[in-house]
């Protein structure tokens, strides 16, 4: 099964660099000014569902600089944490203890937007290493502990689709992050910092 998705991500890979790269030729023969400023950082919230047995759901944290090589083209990393849900509390007197399943990853990321509009439909892909872990929270006789077990690290890939209104972003993304690590899918909720429209295409 894993094996399919990765074709299919391939394919779509290299579909989007095809589009982008004609876009980019057309855009660069005809020399429009860009309506948009090219350097933009998302923090988003995304909301994780595991599509493995034992895997549950949870919510995490990423951010995601990137620049806009054309008003098109975007490319750029993401880094953050994706909670699985797969976690215990337990309490006792002044003990507190929580483990969970934890998924960092590092990505390069290439974004193909579909138009230079306010409202804009993209598509994406993501591609890096996944660091899966098992972290615990210890808080007993006024002290807090942290540890990690079960540490996994695999390269993975993310294809996405999306949409950005003005300096909103919201977008589904489906992840493929190889042997001992859930794959799962997340959607997201962010804001972009930076990216907007330049004062000549402000109006419009």
């Amino acid at each position: 099964m894993k094996s399919k998705f990765t074709l299919s991500l391939v394919a779509l890979l290299f579909v989007s660099f095809s589009m982008a790269m004609a876009q980019s030729e057309e855009e660069g023969s005809t020399q429009k000014p860009r309506k948009f400023k090219p350097f933009q950082i998302e923090l988003a919230v995304p909301f994780n569902l595991g599509m493995e047995d034992g895997s549950g759901t949870g919510l995490g944290f990423y951010m995601a600089p990137r620049y806009a090589v054309t008003d098109k083209i975007h490319v750029g990393m993401r880094t953050g944490w994706f909670d699985l849900g797969e976690s215990s509390i337990f309490i006792q007197g002044d003990q507190v203890e929580i483990n969970g399943l934890n998924i960092v990853p590092v990505t390069l990321t290439f974004d193909y937007y579909f138009t230079t509009e306010r409202v804009r439909p993209f598509v994406g892909i993501a591609g890096g290493m996944y660091r899966r872990s098992i972290v615990d929270f210890l808080y007993q006789d006024d002290k807090v502990e942290f540890s990690s077990q079960n540490v996994r690290v695999n390269p993975g890939l993310s294809p996405q689709i999306g949409i950005n209104a003005n300096h909103f972003r919201l977008s589904v993304g489906y992840h493929i992050t190889g042997e001992s690590i859930p794959d799962f899918l997340s959607i997201n909720v962010g804001i972009d910092i930076g990216g907007g429209r330049t004062n000549r295409y402000f109006v419009n």
